[in-house]
Formats: structure tokens, sequence, C-alpha cells
């Protein structure tokens, strides 16, 4: 009686842990976000954006306007029947369009790129963020205690280039929200029972993820055969009739635009007389493929050195039979994403801080830190975590803080680069300019103090992994020396 009450509280206590980590990996990563959101730096990616959701607010047009009186002048844009329009895909600018509207009415009707139509966009951005983060910690649940797979989270949010990214109007963290979602329906789905409503809702997430993101239509691939496998040849209808809304939602929006259902946003760009597919390269695979994996300007292992631990239980859950399913899925969704921008003609991602084009693949690196270091071994495991995580952290917090983009040169460290604006550059946080007495010194002082906090969590969070692992090994042992 004692015995099963004590199992009891100890698993009422465990539920109580899951939801409170679960709601932190949601809190923490919005009010940092929330924090620094940029505020002072504009590039042409996020005026083509905030230009499109204009015209459709002041002209219920999807047009930047005819040449010599454009809304805003951006790189990526390109004409179609005597008119500019961005050459971005329409996702992001559409899904963030509510709170945008919100910002032009309070911008006086005017087209302001540093106004609040930008920071509220940029609001829709961190949530998102932190939506996919807390999405990643219900994945990793599904292979890891709570603590392991909060912390495993924490890795994703401010490890990795999700950080500057969940700061500014791009679209690869709402790509990467909303894929994360469908992964954690079909995962959670295939080992709980099938239901073809779940999956449905699961494609139908990841073909919204490509309205924002093109390249999340690869994903589809692994996550089919991964429905095939588990599920049968019904869930995977299902899920790829909800993957539809994805095309659907691309030829809507070309038809009103355009009046053409054929044309794409990306194909107006000049230099795109080959086409689309005539942008990729499969020569150039091999050495993009290394570069974002080890290259100083886009280097992954150099830029987030965490992911480290990430690849190594990647590489522990394939070899693991039991986990061999799901880790061969992981591995599929990050080459989902990483083989294609290494055969695009931009592979780089232009002036981007790291490599942002991986942004939508690296939660499936991300979640395996949680069994890396939830497995009993040594303290050594816990003190490498904490100490890639510190580096990690002030590496992204560079591009976060004093803004994503690129510093250095093609063969030069970016983060080394990016990081000599700590001593002499501003913080680009939007409450900067808005809340009087905020010099740059108190500024740099918050940057530290919200290191320092993420180091704080870290360091707790990791010993106390590393408490509870000792403390289970102690009780296995004593159960194998008393036979119970």
């Amino acid at each position: 009686m004692v015995i099963a009450t004590t199992t009891r509280d100890r698993d009422a206590k465990g539920r109580r842990t899951d939801v409170w980590l679960g709601v932190l990996s949601i809190l923490i990563p919005l009010v940092i976000y929330g924090a620094t959101l940029n505020g002072r730096v504009a590039s042409d990616y996020t005026s083509g954006i905030l230009g499109t959701q204009f015209a459709f607010w002041r002209d219920r047009s999807f047009s930047l306007g005819p040449p010599g009186s454009l809304i805003t002048d951006t790189v990526d844009k390109g004409a179609y029947k005597g008119l500019y329009y961005s050459a971005i895909s329409p996702g992001i600018a559409i899904l963030t369009y509510p709170l945008a509207a919100i910002g032009f009415r309070l911008d006086g009707d005017e087209f302001n790129p540093f106004g609040y139509a930008l920071l509220l966009d940029e609001a829709a951005i961190a949530l998102a963020g932190a939506l996919g983060i807390f999405f990643t910690y219900k994945i990793c649940r599904l292979h890891a205690p709570p603590l392991p797979s909060f912390l495993a989270g924490l890795c994703l949010a401010f490890g990795t280039t999700v950080w500057p990214f969940a700061t500014v109007l791009f679209p690869h963290v709402v790509a990467m929200f909303l894929s994360t979602v469908a992964v954690y329906l079909v995962l959670r789905n295939c080992k709980e029972g099938p239901q073809s409503i779940s999956i449905l809702l699961a494609g139908w997430c990841l073909g919204l993820s490509t309205f924002a993101e093109y390249v999340a239509v690869f994903m589809a691939l692994p996550l089919l055969v991964y429905l095939l496998r588990a599920g049968g040849r019904r869930y995977a209808y299902a899920f790829g009739a909800g993957m539809l809304v994805g095309p659907l939602f691309h030829l809507f929006f070309n038809f009103v635009a355009f009046r053409n259902l054929l044309v794409f946003p990306e194909s107006l760009k000049p230099h795109e007389s080959a086409g689309i597919l005539g942008r990729f390269d499969i020569t150039g695979l091999p050495g993009h493929l290394v570069a974002y994996l080890v290259s100083p300007y886009r280097g992954l292992l150099l830029v987030s050195p965490v992911i480290a631990l990430g690849i190594y239980g990647l590489f522990r859950m394939i070899r693991n039979e039991a986990m061999r399913r799901d880790g061969s899925l992981f591995l599929g969704l990050f080459l989902a994403v990483v083989i294609p921008y290494s055969m695009w003609w931009d592979w780089s991602g232009g002036v981007g801080y790291g490599p942002r084009f991986l942004i939508l693949g690296l939660p499936y690196l991300a979640v395996p830190i949680s069994i890396t270091i939830s497995e009993p071994r040594t303290q050594m495991t816990t003190s490498i975590f904490i100490l890639l995580f510190m580096a990690s952290s002030v590496i992204q917090s560079a591009g976060a803080f004093w803004g994503p983009f690129s510093s250095g040169g093609v063969w030069s460290y970016e983060p080394a680069a990016q990081t000599t604006k700590i001593f002499g550059g501003t913080v680009t946080a939007w409450w900067i300019l808005r809340v009087p007495g905020s010099d740059p010194l108190v500024s740099k002082i918050f940057a530290v103090v919200v290191v320092a906090s993420l180091w704080a969590i870290a360091i707790v969070g990791g010993t106390w992994v590393a408490k509870r692992r000792d403390s289970d090994m102690r009780d296995e042992g004593g159960r194998e020396m008393t036979g119970g």
C-alpha cells in the first residue's frame, strides 16, 4: 500500500514537472526573443515582406509599384506586366499580416521600415519561435525525461541561429514551428495509435510550412516513409491530403496577385530565365554540404558547437534498435533541408548571420541532445554540455543583440567579426529606441544579464540531470545486489 501510494505521488510529481517545464519552454524563449526584437537594422529581405503587406493594406494589391515609385526597394524583387513584386515566398507576409495591419494603423497609415508594423511582425515571429521550441520539447519527451528535454529545447532556442532569426522578419522560424507541429503529431500518433484526423492535421501543418518556405516540401518524403512503415498507406494518404493546403495556397496567391496560377514570386527575379530548377546545381552539393558543417563562414559546428552533442545522440539513436526508426526520421528530415540548400545557387543565404537556411532542420539535431545528456555516463558529459552551450549561446547572442547580418568575409570566422560589435556596436533591440535613458552601456549590461541567466539555467539543469543519473544508477545497483 505504501509502495503504491509512493508510486502515485512520484507519477503526479513527474506530470507536474512535465507541465511546468513545458510552460517554461515557451515562456523563456518568448520573453528573451521579445526583449531582443530588432528595431534598428533592416534588410532588403525584410523590406520586401513589409512592402508587400503595406501594398495590400493601402491598395489591396501585392505589387510594390511601378518603376520609379516603389513602396520600398529590395534586391529580392521582380517585374511582371510593368509592376514590381517581392520575389519571396508570400506565406510569411500573409500569415503575419493581421498584426502588421495594426502596426500600419499605429504608424499613421504610412510605410515605416522601423515602425510598429515591423515590430508587430517580429513579435509574431518570436511567438512562432517560442511555440517551435515547445513542440521540440514535446518531441524530446517522446524519447527522454522532462529536464533533459527542456535543456535540449534550450539548446535549440539559444544555441543555434533560431535565436537571431526569431528577432527579425524572416520566414525560417515560422516554417520551423509549423514543421515541428507536423513531426510531433506524426510521432505521437504512430506511437499511440494513428488517427486519420491527426495525421491529416500534421500534413496540413507541413503544407502551411511550405507556404512560408518552399524547401519544407522535401520534408514530406521522410515523413511519408515513416508513416508507411508505422501506419500503412491509409495514413500516408491522409498526410498527403493535408499537405495539399500548401500548393493550393500558393496557387490561390498566384491567381490573386498575377491572375496566373503558374507565376510564382520566386520566378520573377531577373536571373530566373533558366527557371527555378536551373538554379540548383548538384555539382556544388559536396562542397557546400561540408561548408555547412565546418566552414568558418557557415559551419554549423563552429556557429552552434552544442549541436555536436545532437549529432552524437543521433548516431546513438540509429545504432539503438528501439530508437532506430525515429533516429532515421530525424536524419532524413535534416537531410531533406541541407541537401536542397547545398545545391542552391545562393547556398550561404546572402548576408544572414550563420547558416540561416538550416533553421528548418535544426530541431531534429537538437532533439537527440536530450538523449545524450540523459544517458548514464560520467560527469564529463554534463561538463561538455555546459561548456558547449555556453559557447553556443555567446555566439548566437552576438547575432541576436547586434543584428543577424554578416560582418565577415566568406573565409573569415563570422562570429569573431560579429562579436567585435559587443565593444563598439549598438544593440539593435527595439526598446533601445523607445525607452528613455537606454544608453549603450545599459543595453550591454542587459545583454550580459540575459546570457548569464541562460548559463545559470544550463549549469543548474545540467547538474541536476547528472545527480538524477547518479541516483538512478545507485538505485539500479542496489536492486541488483538485493535481487529485486
